[in-house]
Order: C-alpha cells, then structure tokens, then sequence
C-alpha cells in the first residue's frame, strides 16, 4: 500500500508515493499520511507541502488525530506552529468555533505530557492562538518540571500586559530556581511591580 511505502519502503520509493498521493487529491489518504511524519526529513517536507496546501480541509481534523495514539502529536504541534506563525488570520479562520475549542483542548491536554518538549510547543501555541485562552492553563504549566519551559513561560507571560500575567509572575518570582525567579522578578521590576522574595530566601 500507499501508506506502507511511505513507512517502510526505501527513499525513492518513498518520495514517489508521497508525489502519488499529492496527485491524487485524496484528503483522506493525504490525512493518513500524517502518520509516518517523522521518518524522513525529505518526506516530511513533501508531505507538510501537500498539507499547507490543502490546510482549510484538513486542519479542523487534526483534533481528532491528536486523540489517535498511532498519530505523532509531537508532529502535529509542529504543524499547527508552523501554519499559525506563518499567518495567524488564516489560520484562525481555518476553524469554527466549536473546532477551536476542541483543538484548544487537544493541545491542552499536552500540557501534562511526559515529554518536556511537546508542552513546550503546546504551551508556545495556546499562547500563538490567544492570549487570555492561554492564561486559563497558566496555573498547568506553572507546575511544569521543566526549568527552561517555565522559563518559556516568563518570556511568554512578559509579552502580555494585565493583571493575570502580572498575577502569574508574581508567583514564578517565587520559584525555588533563582533563574526562574530572577527573570520573573526582572519582568515586574519593569512594569513598575515589586515582586516579593519569600519563595527564594525559604
């Protein structure tokens, strides 16, 4: 099959059934294809191309590929980062409301994810598609393990100007990792905010 080719076969094969696919225009067979992202980077590419193109048809499933173990989740957050950094209307406009609050659930549901780098990139896309969305998961991913992803997140919340934000630096300035407080602190001493030391000197 189609799918085994591109799994399985060797390079030439591969790049001739990803070709046979995009000829086709089958959009189920082309979402199926999602399935061996992550093998090949040439692959990839043919296939993140022929996905780009056809992004209004099949982005709104892409929740739904979320929920499939067999589908790479890390690879479909790459997906969804690069259509919504490369232009935001469109990709918002790709989605009906219920199919964003879906897809805004799917990628929430990362945020407890084993692998550091996936909340990462969930954490950077919620706050990609909308700030004040992303600000109701802020208390999940303050208690992420990872010290660089809540650093993520200082440099996230720094970038938004409100009291939620300001509430959410308030308490990494209390983190027990001095570089994560620090950064925090650095942030609210520039909005004028004097940030309390508690977590840092017990």
């Amino acid at each position: 099959s189609i799918l085994y080719t591109l799994a399985e076969g060797e390079a030439r094969y591969k790049m001739a059934a990803a070709h046979i696919v995009s000829s086709l225009s089958d959009i189920d067979l082309l979402i199926e294809t999602l399935q061996v992202l992550g093998i090949d980077q040439e692959l990839d590419d043919e296939i993140k191309s022929n996905i780009f193109e056809n992004a209004r048809i099949i982005l709104p499933k892409i929740t739904v590929l979320m929920n499939q173990s067999q589908h790479s989740v890390k690879n479909l957050l790459n997906i969804l980062e690069e259509l919504l950094f490369i232009d935001k209307p469109k990709f918002i406009s790709y989605f009906s409301q219920l199919e964003m609050r879906n897809l805004i659930d799917a990628i929430a549901s990362c945020l407890e994810n084993p692998d550091e780098e996936l909340r990462k990139s969930a954490m950077e896309l919620l706050f990609g598609i909308d700030n004040e969305t992303a600000l109701l998961f802020a208390d999940i991913m303050l208690g992420d393990s990872n010290i660089w992803n809540k650093l993520k997140l200082v440099e996230l919340l720094d970038s938004i100007t409100n009291e939620k934000s300001n509430e959410y630096l308030l308490k990494l300035s209390e983190d027990p990792e001095v570089m994560i407080a620090d950064r925090a602190m650095f942030s609210l001493t520039s909005r004028n905010i004097a940030a309390t030391t508690t977590g840092t000197n017990n």
